[in-house]
Formats: C-alpha cells, sequence, structure tokens
C-alpha cells in the first residue's frame, strides 16, 4: 500500500477552511497556498465545479504534502466567479444539457481558456521571483485545458493532466 494512502487525509465533505490566499492577477482571482519560500510551483487547472471545497483542500494538501519538498501552489479562477452550479450535473434533463452546453461555449470554452495560461504563469513568475520551477495539473475540465495549452506551444513540462 502507497504511504500517501496512509497519512495523506481525506478530502472534507462539506466546509472546509482553506488555508491559503486569493491575490488579483489582472482582473483575476488566484488562489494561492504554500510555503512562500518554496522554489517549486504547481499551477492548478480546477474543474467545471471551480473553487469547490476539495478543490481548494487539494491545493493545499499538495502545497504541503512532501515535507522535504513543498510547494506554492496556484489555481486561477477561471470562470470568474460563476462556475458550473452543482445542479446542473448530471445533465440528465434537456434544460441541463443545454445549461452546460452553453457553460462549454462561454466561460468553460477550453480553447478560450488555454490561450490565458502561458501569460498567467508568466505574470505569477514575475510576481513570485523565487520559483524556479513550475509544474501544472488539470483536474478533469482542466486537463482538457492543459491539453490545449501543450497544443498551442507551451512547454511540456508544465502541463500534467488528471481525470
Amino acid at each position: 500500500m502507497s504511504q500517501a494512502c496512509c497519512t495523506v487525509p481525506p478530502a472534507v465533505v462539506g466546509d472546509y477552511k482553506p488555508k491559503g490566499d486569493y491575490i488579483d492577477i489582472d482582473g483575476m482571482q488566484v488562489y494561492t497556498t504554500g510555503p512562500s519560500g518554496a522554489t517549486s510551483a504547481i499551477f492548478i487547472i480546477y474543474d467545471i465545479f471551480g473553487f469547490s471545497s476539495q478543490a481548494l483542500q487539494g491545493a493545499d494538501i499538495l502545497a504541503r504534502a512532501d515535507e522535504s519538498h513543498q510547494y506554492q501552489v496556484f489555481m486561477p479562477d477561471f470562470f470568474l466567479g460563476k462556475p458550473l452550479p452543482l445542479s446542473v450535473f448530471p445533465p440528465d434533463t434537456d434544460e441541463k444539457k443545454k445549461q452546460m452546453g452553453d457553460f462549454f461555449a462561454g466561460p468553460a470554452n477550453p480553447p478560450d481558456n488555454a490561450q490565458k495560461v502561458p501569460e498567467l504563469v508568466k505574470k505569477l513568475g514575475q510576481k513570485y521571483t523565487g520559483i524556479q520551477k513550475w509544474g501544472s495539473l488539470g483536474m478533469c475540465w482542466g486537463g482538457k485545458v492543459g491539453e490545449f495549452v501543450l497544443q498551442n506551444g507551451a512547454e511540456q513540462s508544465l502541463i500534467v493532466s488528471a481525470a
């Protein structure tokens, strides 16, 4: 059995108290967590539900899970405070299917959001000058955005997709 299975706490059900802060990068809210002295960073592209308790807790866990190598973690709010409502999922009615389709055609359009990633990483790097290495992961929808980032020519070391 993996050591992580025995030591990493499970996701909180209900209200989670985030350990990080929110910063503004060009009008976009970015959740940031982890030790300010960390020299490696993780750029997280969340799923369609935005800043959910699980996404915030996941960012906090990643920032501090490895005591010998901690990370600064950054998670931008691509949906500007308006993620897909949980009530729309699963899309099991025509109305929900339309809402989900409209969301993916609008604020959750993967190619449009992928174009934002390189500039966000650049600006975060300018603000947090101690970061020497970047990595990224995408959660479901964020993984798709990550694929488009790679297609647009970003360094492969930046994006790792996760379902």
